[in-house]
């Protein structure tokens, strides 16, 4: 499934890729983007010449990793990246569901030789809470659903890959939410005229 870049947010975050003192933080509501905003980071980074096994990304939402709820079971399927030299990436989505993240993310952060990425939609990593827990430096992302530009520049570029109608990989219910089935067909021709246009 065809991804759809949310430039606004990766210029910001694309300076922090390398960076393994600092722990990059997505936060937003359920349905915003923020899973396919962190594989969209993964592909760039592929595409930069990063080998797969350098790569650990860790769905706690997704079959197989949902059962992982404590601190140590997360610790457990981290520590063997360790033993893999040079620089590694550490995608966890959905961190929330595990009790006691915070520690596990710092204790691997003070490592070192580990970039961290995260998301989290709760209220807890939504109140600002979180710089209470995480000691150690971190920088925060928040993430919204698609404005009307983007959905405009998802829409069209659903229409120039493939007539008719097309999932592309942000997912939501409706509306303006990433993830919509959009209905492709001859109303959508004109929405470039007004993608760009302000209040």
């Amino acid at each position: 499934m065809r991804l759809f870049k949310r430039e606004d947010y990766l210029e910001k975050i694309r300076g922090f890729y390398r960076d393994d003192e600092t722990i990059k933080v997505i936060t937003g509501v359920r349905r915003c983007g923020k899973s396919c905003l962190m594989k969209t980071i993964v592909e760039e980074i592929k595409d930069g010449g990063v080998d797969d096994d350098h790569i650990i990304y860790l769905d706690l939402d997704r079959y197989g990793f949902r059962s992982v709820k404590a601190s140590d079971q997360l610790e457990a399927l981290i520590a063997p990246a360790l033993a893999i030299p040079g620089l590694k990436y550490l995608f966890i989505d959905e961190i929330q569901n595990v009790e006691g993240f915070e520690e596990v993310v710092n204790e691997f952060r003070n490592e070192g030789g580990l970039s961290i990425f995260i998301t989290g939609s709760n209220s807890y990593l939504l109140s600002g809470e979180l710089a209470t827990k995480l000691t150690g430096r971190y920088v925060e992302f928040e993430m919204q659903t698609l404005n009307f530009r983007e959905y405009c520049d998802m829409a069209l570029a659903a229409v120039s890959s493939r007539a008719g109608e097309k999932k592309i990989c942000l997912r939501a219910h409706q509306g303006w939410c990433p993830g919509s089935r959009l209905p492709i067909g001859h109303h959508l021709a004109g929405a470039s005229r007004y993608r760009d246009k302000g209040p």
